[in-house]
């Protein structure tokens, strides 16, 4: 997993240039800080991606599978010809 870094000393040095207090600028850089924990990146957006692609291919192997034991129950029914 790759974290988004950002210079805290930095941004906090400019929040107060701009007018916000010193606990403004601590409690929005804590914020900002909780909130990037919770950040998807490219790479994890891929293997979700790559995860929906097998899950979407295993449900339709399941979906043809129930289909041909429902056609095979038809049939034995002689419902459904064959």
């Amino acid at each position: 997993m790759v974290l988004a870094v950002f210079d805290t000393h930095k941004t906090y040095e400019a929040l107060k240039a701009g007018g916000f207090t010193e606990s403004q600028a601590k409690s929005l850089l804590d914020a900002l800080g909780e909130s990037n924990e919770s950040l998807a990146t490219k790479s994890d957006i891929d293997v979700i991606r790559a995860d929906m692609r097998e899950l979407e291919l295993r449900m339709r192997l399941h979906l043809y599978g129930v289909a041909i034991v429902v056609v095979g129950i038809l049939a034995a029914l002689e419902i459904f010809p064959l």
